[in-house]
């Protein structure tokens, strides 16, 4: 099976995918192996992630066996031809999503880390205020987050539930894959993964709500202004067909 995991930035989509590989790995075969050998050639450049066009995937999930599995991490925008061609099942897309007040202010942060540590992060370090986070994550939903949501292709997770249920993406990844809750239980990696143990680049889980706390008020209501239906579907106010 292949796993497609598209997140929108700073949703925790870094550590979906991780979780997707460890349960991956718990069936006895090693996702890492399996995308060696199946992401060859001109393909071999997004074994760590993906950054085009996904039109290729079919092809991927062609040449995985009955006990293959693996998982491919991207930010792609969604195009309506995925529609068709990722709709098999032996593709499962996982989506992550995130209050875009919060990750606006995780990006400004990511962004101020970048410049005062010298990372090379030029999508964040591009971000130099709240507003700027804003209108990044207001544009990011629109190209990307949204419409990947309205496809109908996914499940999707909120990032408080990729970071404190991590428990029922366990249970919809188990189903995917068949299995036990022993063979979890029996991944070390993974228990790691969830206590803490395990660090995971570039993640840390945020406080939910904190954006209200640091944002003025001038920045909340262009936050409303820019990405009020997202933020009522966050809320679980309104449907994702009403965004």
């Amino acid at each position: 099976m292949l796993f497609i995991v598209y997140g929108q930035q700073k949703s925790a989509s870094t550590y979906l995918a991780h979780l997707t590989r460890q349960c991956c790995a718990a069936t006895g075969v090693s996702p890492d192996e399996v995308k060696s050998r199946v992401l060859t050639g001109p393909l071999k450049k997004n074994r760590t992630f993906w950054s085009g066009d996904l039109s290729a995937v079919p092809e991927v999930a062609d040449k995985l066996g009955p006990k293959d599995h693996m998982l491919i991490k991207t930010h792609v925008q969604f195009n309506p031809s995925y529609s068709e061609i990722l709709d098999r099942p032996d593709i499962k897309v996982l989506i992550s999503y995130r209050h875009p007040g919060d990750a606006a202010l995780s990006a400004f942060e990511a962004g101020e880390r970048a410049r005062n540590e010298d990372k090379n992060w030029p999508f964040f370090a591009s971000i130099h205020s709240h507003r700027e986070g804003i209108d990044v994550m207001a544009r990011l939903l629109d190209r990307a987050t949204i419409p990947w949501l309205k496809s109908g292709l996914g499940t999707a997770f909120s990032y408080d539930q990729v970071t404190q249920e991590s428990d029922k993406v366990l249970e919809t990844l188990r189903g995917f894959l068949g299995l036990s809750r022993a063979q979890l239980e029996q991944s070390e990696e993974l228990q790691d993964l969830l206590s803490g143990e395990k660090r995971v680049y570039n993640f840390n889980k945020g406080v939910a709500g904190r954006h209200r706390e640091v944002f003025s008020q001038e920045d909340l209501d262009y936050l409303e202004e820019r990405c009020g239906p997202f933020i009522r579907f966050c809320n679980g106010e309104i449907g994702v067909q009403d965004l």
